[in-house]
């Protein structure tokens, strides 16, 4: 696609923090920069701040960071006005949601192509006058999933103009060929069973380990690996669960892994029992491991077996329909070998990089 077709693009992250949110709006950053002349705005001394140069060839000329204490600021305002004036913006793709007031008076009597982001499931209406007021100037919501598309329909105000669009996020993994991932998994004796990401309440790792009462009641071997870090205290109410297992010592905690991957392709079974996803990247990866995916049906895990991969869902929060499920896993991924080809390709299609770069590039200006 010819670079000079698309205009001078903002992408606003505010947030501190170090999250999904954030790294994701880097490494979009990053993928369209070989199309679209990037500009980024966050916060001054935030997780993005200090990495934006590791993602954005340009970093240095084009971010923008401020420190400001309020969602609704009068300095971020006028710096907003000034860097889509200065740097002849049309296009801005927004990660967040409090900042929307600001940004609102921002682009008062801009022509701004407006894109809002959307990643987590919202609880909260926000259809009354004054949210409707704030979003009557978005062009288009992006939800990284159906699930959370018809969120958007029902919880944010849409006005006139704009659109939902659907635009999954690509999963790269690094130092790997696809084509190589199923002749690189082993063989085991033991099944191999594997859990990704935050280790917090909600996002089911208990419930997973109880699951796996089921293998050694039935005298199957196997080995489960935790990967993640505990956040918000999880640790203890976890550990008083875990000390108690007969079969703890086949749970192994790894605690924070960089290189998740070398993990997935060597397992058999994605046990992730969370209780609500907006997307799942972990998920996702997993699949695209050519893994055999287990977990709840809810929220975005529905998604995935209606767009074909070959997974198990359980009754939400059902712990005894999970032991079945594992234990009907254990057998069916024996017997069973082609899903793990149809799972790889199915993700690799719909996680490519090329998809979701030319979603965004086909609402861009």
């Amino acid at each position: 696609m010819n670079i000079n077709m698309k205009n001078n693009t903002l992408i606003i992250c505010l947030s501190p923090n170090r999250g999904g949110m954030e790294i994701s709006s880097l490494k979009l950053a990053s993928k369209l920069e070989s199309y679209v002349n990037i500009f980024f705005l966050t916060r001054k001394s935030s997780f993005i701040d200090s990495n934006l140069d590791k993602y954005l060839n340009n970093s240095l000329n084009n971010k923008f960071s401020i420190s400001f204490s309020s969602n609704l600021s009068i300095k971020l305002i006028f710096l907003i006005r000034k860097i889509v004036k200065s740097k002849n913006i049309k296009n801005v793709i927004f990660f967040g949601a409090s900042e929307i007031k600001s940004l609102y008076f921002a682009f008062l009597g801009l022509n701004i192509n407006f894109i809002v982001r959307h990643a987590t499931t919202k609880l909260t209406s926000k259809r009354d006058f004054i949210h409707k007021l704030l979003y009557s100037n978005v062009n288009y919501h992006v939800a990284i999933s159906e699930h959370l598309k018809e969120n958007v329909k029902k919880i944010v105000p849409l006005n006139n103009h704009c659109e939902v669009k659907v635009i999954y996020p690509s999963i790269k993994i690094e130092n790997y060929d696809f084509n190589n991932i199923l002749s690189s998994r082993k063989r085991n004796e033991k099944i191999r069973i594997i859990h990704t990401g935050r280790i917090i309440k909600g996002k089911g790792q208990l419930d997973a380990i109880l699951a796996c009462e089921i293998l050694y009641k039935n005298n199957i071997e196997f080995d489960f690996f935790i990967l993640g870090s505990f956040e918000n205290g999880f640790e203890i109410e976890f550990k008083k669960v875990y000390e108690k297992l007969k079969y703890k010592d086949s749970i192994h905690l790894i605690g924070f892994e960089k290189d998740i991957f070398k993990y997935l392709m060597n397992s058999d079974i994605f046990l992730f029992p969370s209780y609500g996803e907006g997307f799942c990247n972990s998920y996702a990866e997993a699949l695209s491991c050519g893994l055999y995916c287990i977990s709840y049906e809810n929220t975005t895990f529905i998604e995935f077996k209606k767009l074909g991969f070959i997974n198990a869902l359980s009754k939400n929060k059902d712990i005894e329909l999970l032991k079945d499920e594992l234990y009907k896993a254990v057998f069916f991924i024996s017997s069973n070998d082609t899903y793990r080809q149809k799972n790889l390709d199915l993700a690799k299609h719909l996680f490519s990089v090329d998809s979701e770069v030319n979603g965004y590039l086909k609402l861009l200006k």
